[in-house]
């Protein structure tokens, strides 16, 4: 078992430091340096003094999409920058939520689903194995990886909408370059699922009514939840590579030895 570092932010239950998580050579991350989260349009002051203050936030990451985002717009917080790096272009059904009512786009997609004799798992392992694989998304995860680098102080925080997909598959692939035991990645991502189970709840209730003849909680704890099939995924594609981690991460988001280096002096403690 590993601890979470879970941010009593009540505007975005998804938040927390990876700061704590040991790597296979007894090493650790270091705390208030590394944050995931969902979207932080929902964050109160309380929230945004908590993150500058007690996290010394400087930089956050928005993964979502052009839509997405002016649907829930950022925030400003006085001294932090905020930078737009979409994971993936607004055409992927379903991960952006870009329907302005949560219960319509489900409506559309279990529609299209059942079009195409497609279960919600098999669509959500679709969906992982295409951000780990396209060009764009692969891409754009090699700029978050910059920025990493340039961070030389303070907080990184990076998000999406549920901080549980784009998020997810981004904090795993750090976690790799870290050197961070699969296990405690599995773990780490699975956790994301208890941060933002009362929101699937509502979710699921709210569409109830609308969806009769379906199994709604089912439904939406498929989509909107977590589950170890999806991020093995990446693991699944990295093992067809017949690579190792290294390589995989040079060759698919641009992260070399000196990178990788770097980014372990950066956010490793020392032994």
């Amino acid at each position: 078992m590993i601890t979470f570092n879970k941010i009593a932010l009540s505007g975005a239950p998804n938040a927390r430091d990876l700061g704590g998580y040991e790597t296979t050579d007894g090493r650790r991350i270091k705390p208030k340096r590394l944050l995931r989260s969902g979207e932080l349009s929902r964050t109160t002051e309380e929230d945004r003094r908590i993150l500058t203050e007690e996290y010394n936030l400087k930089t956050v990451i928005d993964f979502r999409t052009d839509t997405e985002r002016l649907d829930k717009p950022e925030i400003g917080i006085p001294g932090v920058e905020f930078i737009h790096l979409p994971i993936i272009d607004e055409s992927t059904l379903g991960i952006t939520r870009e329907k302005p009512a949560e219960r319509e786009m489900f409506g559309d997609l279990f529609g299209e689903l059942s079009k195409k004799n497609q279960s919600p798992e098999e669509y959500m392992a679709s969906v992982y194995q295409s951000i780990c694989t396209t060009d764009f998304s692969l891409k754009q995860y090699g700029t978050f990886f910059d920025i990493l680098l340039n961070q030389t102080d303070g907080a990184v925080l990076w998000h999406c909408s549920a901080g549980k997909d784009r998020v997810g598959l981004g904090t795993a692939l750090l976690l790799l370059a870290l050197d961070v035991p699969r296990e405690i990645i599995i773990e780490d991502y699975l956790f994301t699922g208890t941060c933002l189970q009362a929101e699937i709840d509502a979710a699921a209730s709210l569409l109830a009514p609308r969806m009769p003849d379906v199994d709604t909680a089912s439904l939406v704890q498929c989509l909107l939840g977590v589950r170890r099939s999806y991020i093995d995924t990446l693991f699944d594609t990295i093992s067809r590579t017949e690579k190792p981690v290294s390589e995989f991460l040079r060759d698919t988001v641009n992260l070399d030895k000196q990178k990788i280096l770097d980014l372990k002096k950066l956010y490793l403690e020392n032994k």
